[in-house]
């Protein structure tokens, strides 16, 4: 196959002093260097870049050895395959040798070094990711690539089904993929492909289907990629928990739900899984999922707190509504009232929304040092008093200030009623 060549303005960030050191380190130690990957797709479709990956053909420990001449730092990220990191004024570059896969087990690779660009292109997923481009804007695109990207074709390298048997994980990239780049109608044979090989997601460690998941729900829009998903089989395979079911319900809870971050806040991935499983399965399985799913402790307990449905008929100014607030804090109460907007009439959710925005997080200033300055003995005597006061702060919405609290604090020191078991 003949490679096409495209040709792409420079870009700004080709042309910083730390990319032109590392390019330069590179060619003028006898070898060729191409930026690859990502960065290469983004610039083309004019997105933001990320990170900054470049090939070459020069081997690793020659790629060691320039850059330690040049002054550049250099970290052996991973030389058994072929990777090292230029760190360059704090930006890191990942500049991996040319390779070619001699054994696959469908989740590692054994690499072996090459010079052919074509050949290194030949193992990655997707056309669109097996661009290469030079220091200048030239791309060279073996597979097709330039067009797939503009008009959202994800389409493997070659053989679908091969490339899922090199490694699982691109089943899942897939689906992401197609949640960020994807138009029109899905692949055919990738679809095809994927649908087969879904009995084989349980090999993959769960923290790298999280990573996917989350990114995936991270899209503008990934109810179609979801959609895809739950069709092809993939979705119900993704928890070593148990199939995952939902239904058309929570795909229109995510779509108002979609919306609603687009007029009030940015997309978030533990919001929108928790609203697609918020009427498909009861709270206990949701969060045998969220554990089998490896979400962080942070995310485990959003996710439940979401599920938990706090603020259930609660509105602001009432007493039980400022003790659950105290407890969710605003971000808990914004997830609880986006989730509440999206799955239910509106009623009272915006009102919870502005509540949150306009009050952000209350803070209980007082402290033990000023009921000691009061006389109260040092002990559970002013954990009690201090709660008492705390409660009373609550229940009247947070507003007494620190003034305030100190004065409450006195009364009850005088107060010589026993206090609260």
């Amino acid at each position: 196959m003949t490679a096409h060549q495209t040709r792409l303005p420079k870009q700004p960030w080709m042309a910083t002093p730390e990319t032109r050191a590392v390019m330069d380190c590179l060619s003028n130690g006898g070898g060729e260097a191409r930026f690859v990957g990502g960065c290469v797709r983004d610039a083309l479709l004019g997105r933001a870049i990320g990170d900054i990956d470049i090939a070459t053909n020069l081997p690793p420990e020659k790629v060691q050895q320039l850059l330690e001449l040049a002054g550049i730092r250099c970290v052996p990220t991973g030389l058994k395959h072929g990777t090292v990191t230029a760190i360059a004024s704090h930006i890191p570059y990942e500049i991996t040798t040319l390779r070619r896969d001699v054994e696959t087990d469908g989740r590692h690779a054994v690499v072996a070094f090459t010079d052919d660009w074509k050949e290194d292109a030949s193992r990655r997923d997707f056309t669109m990711n097996a661009l290469s481009m030079d220091g200048e804007g030239l791309i060279t695109d073996f597979f097709n690539g330039v067009e797939d990207a503009k008009t959202g074709h994800i389409r493997f390298v070659g053989n679908a089904k091969t490339r899922l048997e090199e490694d699982v994980l691109r089943l899942l990239r897939y689906f992401r993929f197609y949640a960020h780049y994807g138009k029109g109608a899905p692949d055919a044979e990738a679809i095809a492909a994927c649908q087969s090989m879904a009995v084989h997601l349980p090999r993959l460690a769960a923290e790298r289907v999280r990573v996917e998941l989350l990114k995936l729900l991270a899209a503008d829009d990934p109810a179609p990629s979801l959609r895809l998903m739950y069709s092809a089989g993939v979705f119900e395979m993704l928890s070593a928990a148990g199939a995952i079911h939902f239904d058309e319900t929570g795909l229109d809870h995510l779509n108002r739900l979609i919306a609603l971050e687009k007029e009030r806040g940015p997309a978030d991935p533990i919001r929108r899984l928790a609203c697609l499983f918020y009427d498909a399965m009861d709270f206990a399985d949701a969060k045998k999922h969220a554990r089998a799913l490896r979400l962080s402790n942070a995310e485990q307990h959003r996710f439940s707190e979401i599920l938990s449905k706090p603020f259930n008929g609660q509105q602001p100014g009432d007493s039980d509504f400022f003790l659950t607030y105290f407890r969710t804090g605003p971000e808990g109460a914004i997830d609880a009232a986006m989730i509440g907007l999206a799955v239910e009439a509106p009623g009272h959710w915006h009102d919870v929304i502005d509540y949150a925005e306009q009050t952000g997080l209350p803070r209980f200033e007082l402290r033990g040092r000023d009921a000691q300055d009061l006389g109260l003995p040092p002990g559970p005597a002013i954990g009690a008093r201090l709660a008492q006061v705390r409660d009373w702060w609550i229940h009247e919405g947070f507003r007494p200030d620190l003034s305030a609290c100190q004065e409450k604090l006195r009364q009850l020191a005088t107060d010589n009623r026993e206090l609260p078991a």
